[in-house]
């Protein structure tokens, strides 16, 4: 009979440490694939709808979205939007999509930045690709390489740290 310590499975003596790395290499390997497969779909739905809503081409370069849908918090949604009604110039690479209902819950503040894409039929709210709240997502090399969710404690280094 072999003499265990006391904690250890009585199974482990049978699972070898190569078939242990084995079994970190294919979880890990699934978890990336996962998460790869998530932002690529991401990538598609994003892409599709700016062609398709907007007509625009997204590309390779660096640009920055700010996504402000109805059901985004209030107060994020309007430091968004006082960023766009600042100044009437046009920005480099920072845009706006703002659903038609959270344009109408801002109230008074007035988007007169050309850089604003009006969502008029709330599409952006039914992508599945976690857009629920007020978020920026960051594109570059034809493809999405961060959704950024914004929230009353990093909502103004995020809106007003970009270029």
């Amino acid at each position: 009979m072999m003499n265990m310590k006391k904690g250890i499975l009585p199974c482990m003596h049978l699972i070898s440490t190569n078939n242990v790395c084995k079994l970190i290499f294919f979880v890990l390997s699934f978890a990336n694939y996962s998460c790869n497969n998530r932002v690529n779909n991401q990538t598609k739905l994003f892409k599709k709808y700016m062609q398709k809503e907007f007509r625009v081409n997204l590309g390779t370069k660096k640009e920055f979205y700010f996504i402000v849908p109805s059901s985004g918090c209030i107060g994020c949604n309007k430091v968004v939007a006082t960023r766009f009604s600042s100044d009437k110039k046009r920005e480099n690479n920072c845009y706006i999509i703002i659903t038609k209902k959270a344009l109408k819950n801002l109230g008074n503040i007035q988007i007169n930045n050309q850089n604003v894409f009006i969502d008029e039929n709330n599409t952006i709210e039914s992508l599945d690709i976690d857009l629920l709240n007020t978020s920026l997502i960051i594109w570059e090399n034809d493809r999405i390489q961060k959704i950024e969710i914004l929230t009353p404690e990093n909502t103004f280094s995020i809106v007003f740290g970009l270029p």
